[in-house]
């Protein structure tokens, strides 16, 4: 049998999603990963593995996207790949993988590994390494190192602040900006927290029509601000407009209620005074 057309595959791939049928996908992928396999075609089953551990994670199939990332890094060593960008990529894969599975250590370890490999070929002040501090900051913060998350953080600022990558990261330093603002909440540096927080608020605002599904986490963080500093009103105020735009944009899904319930928290906190 021929390797994978790769440039066929993805295109096949594309066309999936614009009408995106998760069934039809994840049949495309395992019948794409199995022609591969059949053929020995290692690169095309590593590209195959690497979409199928993605639609695994988002289906919640931990075990299976585990399984799919790991096969994915095997068949790269196999390459040679194991000191390359590809193999970087790859360790961030998996790392959000176990992310989903709220599995933190692993999720740090694979994190770091890759931003060795990624620091070792000279690209530590590459833009990507910033969307790499900020992943790994959120671990800290899962795992209760706040100030791990806070210098983590940091480091993800200086780079994308300090270089110029174009008009199009406005929105990357929006969220870099709220992972910054909720390590700085953590460690109670609340003044500086809003700043930045307001910053994510007006970049969503004025270029995402209110549609990018981080703007209601940074008016989520403002609201968690304000309830530290005891202004339970204003933190209402903030959650319910979170609520609207997640409503807008996916309805009244697992973060809407997630909203709803800290919504309901605040109210109940505020009728006890």
């Amino acid at each position: 049998m021929a390797v994978l057309n790769l440039d066929k595959f993805y295109s096949g791939l594309d066309r999936l999603f614009e009408g995106y049928n998760p069934g039809e996908v994840q049949e495309y992928l395992e019948k794409n990963l199995a022609e591969a396999d059949a053929s020995g075609d290692i690169k095309g089953a590593t590209a195959v593995l690497n979409e199928l551990s993605g639609l695994y994670r988002v289906q919640g199939r931990f075990s299976d996207a585990i399984e799919a990332s790991n096969r994915s890094l095997y068949n790269l060593r196999q390459m040679g790949q194991k000191d390359t960008e590809n193999y970087a990529t790859a360790l961030i894969n998996l790392a959000d993988i176990y992310v989903a599975d709220k599995r933190y250590r692993e999720a740090l370890d694979m994190f770091k590994s890759s931003e060795n490999i990624l620091i070792s070929l000279g690209l530590q002040e590459d833009y990507r390494m910033a969307a790499l501090y900020n992943n790994i900051s959120s671990v800290y913060r899962a795992l209760g190192d706040r100030y791990m998350a806070l210098e983590t953080a940091q480091k993800a600022m200086n780079i994308i602040e300090h270089h110029d990558f174009g008009a199009d990261v406005e929105t990357d330093i929006a969220t870099t900006c709220i992972n910054l603002g909720e390590a700085q909440i953590s460690c109670g540096i609340l003044d500086e927290a809003e700043r930045n927080l307001r910053r994510a608020c007006e970049i969503y605002a004025r270029r995402t029509d209110n549609r990018d599904g981080h703007y209601p986490a940074a008016l989520y963080a403002l609201a968690r601000l304000e309830f530290k500093r005891g202004n339970l009103g204003i933190a209402e105020k903030y959650i319910e407009e979170a609520m609207c735009l997640v409503e807008k944009v996916a309805g009244r899904g697992t973060y809407y209620r997630t909203l709803q319930s800290a919504l309901e928290s605040i109210r109940e906190r505020r009728d006890d005074r």
